[in-house]
């Protein structure tokens, strides 16, 4: 008969732990191995409920002469709406908002002096993105996630320095791989591999 208490007692701290476990199970923080080409990327979500999960993706870009010779960082909220009550995994759609701050050197050519000024010039920009998108968790503790997304996104113009009268500016979008790779690639996607915690 103690035996059975015994067991009876184990086997209901076992299932409260699972489901504790379980349960607190709400964040996950997440790398993109594939964003180290320009920058960096680091992901966070939040379960709210059995459909919707939040968080925020933050971008530190750095100069690649290959590739582009602007720096920043990018901060995009995001929220995810997932087909089937089971977030954070399965597919989903995916909204943000993006706002970031740039800088880059360039040459202005100063008419009155007759000289070329070279200096870093320092932007805003700001967009929206959507994205549809996969969220898988494994392991033994389904504490692993990788999350891929596709999608679009659209970001303002850059406002550069008018060359004539550097006072001014004007919208243009010459930055290299500006809308390739860069900050704002009309074509958007996420890898990320995560630990769920």
């Amino acid at each position: 008969m103690n035996k059975i208490k015994l067991l009876l007692i184990f086997t209901i701290i076992n299932s409260s732990l699972v489901a504790q476990e379980e349960q607190e199970l709400k964040n996950i923080l997440g790398v993109s191995p594939l964003q180290i080409v320009n920058g960096v990327r680091i992901k966070y979500e939040r379960v709210l409920n059995g459909q919707i999960t939040y968080g925020g993706i933050l971008t530190g870009y750095y100069p690649n002469p290959k590739y582009h010779d602007y720096s920043g960082v990018q901060l995009a909220p995001i929220a995810k709406l997932y087909f089937k009550e089971n977030a954070p995994k399965g597919f989903y759609c995916q909204a943000k908002i993006l706002g970031g701050i740039y800088s880059t050197e360039i040459d202005i050519d100063n008419y009155k002096t007759r000289k070329t000024e070279h200096r870093t010039h320092t932007f805003a920009s700001f967009g929206i993105g959507m994205a549809i998108g996969f969220q898988a968790i494994w392991g033994e503790n389904k504490r692993m996630v990788l999350d891929m997304n596709l999608g679009l996104k659209h970001m303002g113009d850059i406002p550069m320095p008018n060359t004539k009268e550097h006072e001014e500016i004007f919208p243009c979008n010459h930055l290299e791989d500006w809308h390739l790779i860069g900050p704002a690639s009309i074509i958007d996607g996420l890898i990320s591999i995560g630990y769920r915690f």
